[in-house]
C-alpha cells in the first residue's frame, strides 16, 4: 500500500466542514452549542443533503476558527459564495492581510484540494488566490499550484523553482515572516504528485508496470532529497519530516527486499518524530492519523508486529470510521500471518477488509487490485471465496 491513494472522492462544503470539526476534536452536538444551530442542520450539511446559507456559512466558520478570514473565505467560496475579503485583499494601512500562516495554510488546503482529485474546485481558488497574495514568490507558487491542478507537473515544478530564485535574489520583497523552506517543501510535493502519476499509470498500463514504477522511483527520488535539503536548512521541520516519512514509505513499497529494508526503517524514524514533535498540532488531525497508520504498517513490514498491532489499535478507539486504518489492519495481519501462519489472523484481516469496502468502496476495491499478489496474498489465496462474497467485483 502506498502512501498516497488515488481517489474519486470530491471535496464539498460538507467534508470540509467535518474536517475541520473532526481536526479541532469536535462533535457536531459541540458545533451546534457553538454556531447556534442544531445538530440535524450540521449533520445534513456534512452529508450534503442540505446547501447552507451565507449567514450559516459564517456562523459555523466563527465556531471553528473565531477571526480566521483565510478560513472564512475557503468556507464561503466551497459553499458556492462570494469571499468576504475578495475585493480588498489588502487592509487599510496598506500591509498584507493574510500572513505567512494563512499563505502555509492556503497551500496545504489547495495541496489537498488536488491529492483528492478536486481539480476544478482547486483551480477556482487557486485563481481567487492571486487576490489574497500579491508577493513575488508567492505569486509564482500559485502558478505553480494552478499548473499542478492541470497535470502540467514539469511546468508547475518549473513555476516553483522560479519562487524559489525569487525569493533568494529578492528578500526584500518578501513578507518577514516568510520561509524558503515553505517553497522548498511546496518543491517536495510536487516531485511527489509527480511520482505519484507514475506510480498509478501502472494501473492502467500492465505492461509497461516497470518502465512506469522505474519513473515513479526517479521521481519520488527528487522529492526526497528535496526534503532532505529542506530539513537541513530548517532541521525538525514536522511538514518536511511527514513528507519525507512518506517518500520513503512508497519507495520502499516499489524497491526491490534488499533496498526496501532501509527505507522502511527511514520511514519509522520520521514518523516517529512527526509523531512525538511538539508540533504535530500544526497538521491537520487526519494527516496525523494517517501518518500513524502509516507507522503501523510501516512496523509490520520490518517484523515489528506487537508495536504495530498496538499503534493501530490505539487508533482504532477514535469514534470516527475510518477506511484507510481498516485496510491497513487487514495488510499487517496478513503480514503477521506470512510470519506464523494462524487462521485467526486471516479472520482479522477480512473482517477489516469488510469493514474498509463499507466505507469506502471505491478505494478499497482500487487497493486491493495493487495488494492482491502483494500483502493481501495470504488472504487471496486461503479465504479467496470468502472475500469474493464480502467484497464484490468492480460493475
Amino acid at each position: 500500500m502506498t502512501g498516497t491513494a488515488s481517489s474519486d472522492q470530491k471535496l464539498t462544503f460538507g467534508t470540509r466542514l467535518q474536517t475541520l470539526r473532526r481536526d479541532c476534536g469536535l462533535t457536531q452536538i459541540d458545533l451546534s452549542s457553538l454556531s447556534k444551530l442544531s445538530k440535524s442542520y450540521i449533520s445534513f450539511l456534512e452529508s450534503g443533503v442540505r446547501k447552507p446559507s451565507r449567514e450559516a456559512v459564517l456562523k459555523l466558520a466563527q465556531a471553528i476558527a473565531p477571526g480566521d478570514a483565510g478560513l472564512r473565505d475557503d468556507l464561503l467560496v466551497l459553499a458556492g459564495f462570494m469571499p468576504k475579503d475578495a475585493l480588498s485583499p489588502l487592509s487599510p494601512a496598506g500591509a498584507p492581510a493574510y500572513s505567512r500562516r494563512d499563505f502555509r495554510r492556503f497551500l496545504q488546503h489547495s495541496l489537498q484540494l488536488i491529492r483528492d482529485q478536486n481539480f476544478t474546485q482547486a483551480e477556482k481558488e487557486i485563481e481567487a488566490g492571486f487576490l489574497r497574495f500579491r508577493r513575488p514568490a508567492q505569486m509564482q507558487t500559485l502558478l505553480a499550484h494552478l499548473e499542478l491542478a492541470r497535470g502540467a507537473f514539469e511546468q508547475a515544478i518549473l513555476f516553483q523553482q522560479t519562487a524559489i530564485k525569487h525569493f533568494d535574489l529578492s528578500p526584500d520583497e518578501q513578507d518577514p515572516g516568510l520561509s524558503l523552506v515553505d517553497f522548498i517543501l511546496n518543491l517536495g510535493v510536487m516531485y511527489y504528485f509527480w511520482g505519484d502519476q507514475a506510480r498509478y499509470a501502472a494501473d492502467t498500463d500492465i505492461q509497461a508496470t516497470n518502465r512506469f514504477f522505474a519513473l515513479a522511483r526517479e521521481r519520488y527520488a527528487l522529492a526526497l532529497d528535496t526534503f532532505e535539503t529542506g530539513l537541513h536548512q530548517a532541521p525538525g521541520h514536522v511538514y518536511l519530516l511527514d513528507e519525507l516519512g512518506r517518500i520513503h514509505f512508497n519507495l520502499a513499497d516499489l524497491d526491490p527486499d534488499t533496498a526496501a529494508k532501509g527505507h522502511w526503517e527511514a520511514s519509522i524514524r520520521c514518523f516517529r518524530q512527526v509523531l512525538s514533535h511538539p508540533e504535530k498540532h500544526l497538521l491537520a488531525k487526519h494527516s496525523l492519523r494517517e501518518s500513524a497508520a502509516f507507522l503501523g504498517l510501516a512496523y509490520a513490514k520490518r517484523g515489528q508486529f506487537s508495536q504495530a498491532e498496538l499503534l493501530l489499535d490505539a487508533l482504532s478507539l477514535d469514534p470516527d470510521p475510518n477506511w484507510q486504518l481498516a485496510y491497513i489492519q487487514a495488510c499487517t495481519a496478513c503480514l503477521a500471518y506470512r510470519e506464523k501462519p494462524d487462521e485467526s489472523l486471516l479472520d482479522r484481516a477480512l473482517a477489516a477488509l469488510k469493514r474498509a469496502e463499507q466505507m469506502a468502496p471505491i478505494e478499497t476495491r482500487a487497493q486491493l487490485k495493487r495488494d492482491q499478489f502483494q500483502d493481501l496474498a495470504p488472504l487471496f489465496q486461503h479465504k479467496g471465496h470468502e472475500l469474493a462474497k464480502g467484497i464484490p467485483s468492480d460493475p
